[in-house]
């Protein structure tokens, strides 16, 4: 990206509300986490008349209780594919994106977030959609001490370049928020959520590491669990903030019948959850390690993108951002069930622990 920039902010009331007539919602990244906080939302709509679910694994809705949701199997880097996947919808809410995990390279990981993202938008217009919906992320405000604390809709994009899922998030606002100037018809909505967890988080987590690991690893803690042994963990240098998957869902539920357009929303449960408090609502032990020590090894593990693009994100741990979530309550009436520690604790049903 070429230095910083500051995106639009605020709704536009004067764009047409989405029709009265009921809705074709097509998702991206359906089967994701923020996908099944959104799904419920959606099925029991009844302005939503259908939702066309995309992802790249086999998946079957009706076994999980969706009778709306329509699944095609498609890939976000083959802009035809995802034109003809998208037939039919009013509606797009883009959550897919390729995972950071172990051994990526980050140039194709760069050409399915940010170009595949392009494909999208592009699609969603040929098929005559009117209203796009992207979910972005807290990390495009950069992990540097030099920005605000407390950062508003209004801060200046300033993305970790050294780590990949910060730069994309911000390359992909920028590539969107330009082609949308050629799209006057096209109503839009993007949001900046904070980490956001809850009972699905185990699937996203095991995108971090190879799945032959992650899945012993996670069957090491739910037996554990079930023998009453918990393992120990360092709690993070620093105080966090987190948003539970179905208040994100519920943010994007009100941007797709809301009559806003150009807006960006930063999204986030109430409060802060303290370090210590991590591990133990995580249904974990907290091992006593001096925060200074956590926060060196932290530092260092951010510096690894070659080894996993994912281990960016640990900047965070050292250099919070805490969002003010004023705007969306204010222009969309958003206010999330969860806490930030009652999102974090819904987290432990996924640990099995």
């Amino acid at each position: 990206m070429g230095g910083e920039f500051r995106p639009r902010h605020g709704g536009n009331p004067t764009h047409l509300a989405p029709s009265k007539r009921q809705l074709t919602v097509a998702v991206t990244g359906v089967t994701g986490m923020v996908g099944r906080g959104l799904l419920p939302f959606l099925e029991s709509d009844r302005r939503v008349k259908a939702v066309i679910g995309l992802g790249t694994r086999p998946w079957s809705p009706p076994e999980e209780g969706f009778a709306k949701v329509l699944y095609r199997q498609a890939d976000v880097g083959d802009r035809e594919t995802i034109r003809r996947a998208l037939a039919g919808a009013d509606v797009v809410v883009h959550l897919g994106l390729a995972p950071y995990g172990v051994g990526q390279d980050e140039r194709k990981l760069e050409r399915t977030n940010v170009e595949g993202s392009r494909n999208v938008l592009a699609a969603a217009a040929a098929v005559g959609a009117t209203r796009f919906i992207y979910i972005s992320s807290a990390a495009v405000y950069g992990f540097g001490s030099e920005r605000r604390v407390r950062a508003t809709e209004d801060d200046a994009i300033q993305p970790a370049s050294p780590h990949s899922y910060s730069a994309h998030k911000a390359r992909v606002e920028e590539a969107l928020l330009g082609a949308l100037e050629g799209m006057p018809d096209m109503a839009w909505v993007f949001f900046r959520p904070c980490a956001v967890v809850g009972p699905h988080a185990a699937g996203a987590a095991g995108d971090l590491v190879p799945q032959a690991l992650a899945g012993a690893a996670g069957a090491l803690i739910t037996v554990g669990g079930a023998a009453g042994l918990r393992p120990a963990v360092p709690g993070p240098p620093v105080p966090l903030q987190f948003v539970h998957e179905r208040d994100v869902g519920q943010a994007i539920h009100r941007a797709i019948t809301t009559a806003k357009t150009g807006a960006t929303y930063s999204l986030a449960g109430d409060g802060i959850v303290e370090p210590s408090e991590v591990p133990r609502l995580l249904g974990l032990r907290t091992l006593p390690v001096p925060s200074l020590v956590t926060r060196t090894a932290l530092g260092m593990a951010a510096r690894l993108p070659y080894l996993a693009p994912s281990l960016g994100w640990v900047e965070l741990l050292t250099h919070p951002v805490e969002l003010d979530t004023s705007l969306a309550r204010r222009e969309l009436g958003w206010r999330p069930e969860f806490t930030s520690e009652e999102a974090l604790a819904s987290t432990r049903r996924a640990l099995g622990v």
